[in-house]
């Protein structure tokens, strides 16, 4: 039985509710991520060679070296942004920077990778001619410490609106209440 893109199997012993249940509580296999994590490691046996003729050595290093938030690789970057491509379809990649003065201080931007599911709503506009994403609304969920417990986080819900208005980027963010 086909679902959207997904088979799943159908037993004529199963009345209309029971795989009615069954298909809302189906899971792709372990094979598949088995599959996924085998495709991943043949694509990132090697590690990437970047050559960009203006970039110096020490960028270049950062670059493959220590490009993430966290210090970590290109390598490390990579499998995460295809893993979630692998397994949803979907894959969105944004650059941050340091938000307050005293990271921001000497430091680069990073890369992080949006699961898709965290991706909420986009819009692609004609801009000069050409399909560009022009409003992206993403989620993230955030550990908020208060004075009245600064030993248990509290979850808080935030949304980001990414707009390009006339040629400029702006990021509203708003909170769930």
């Amino acid at each position: 039985v086909v679902n959207s893109s997904v088979l799943l199997p159908f037993s004529p012993t199963m009345d209309a509710l029971q795989f009615k249940f069954f298909l809302n509580e189906a899971e792709l296999p372990g094979a598949t991520a088995e599959f996924s994590r085998m495709m991943l490691g043949g694509l990132l046996r090697k590690p990437p060679q970047l050559e960009i003729k203006a970039a110096s050595a020490a960028q270049l290093d950062w670059l493959t070296n220590s490009i993430t938030a966290d210090g970590g690789s290109l390598t490390s970057l990579l499998d995460s942004l295809i893993w979630e491509e692998l397994q949803t379809g979907r894959a969105w990649l944004r650059v941050d920077y340091a938000k307050d003065t005293e990271q921001a201080d000497g430091s680069l931007p990073y890369p992080i990778v949006v699961r898709a599911e965290d991706v909420i709503n986009w819009r692609e506009s004609m801009v000069n001619g050409r399909m560009m994403l022009t409003m992206a609304v993403t989620r993230t969920v955030e550990d908020d410490y208060t004075a009245e417990s600064p030993l248990h986080p509290t979850p808080v819900t935030r949304y980001q609106l990414h707009e390009l208005i006339d040629g400029e980027y702006r990021v509203t963010i708003f909170e769930a209440k």
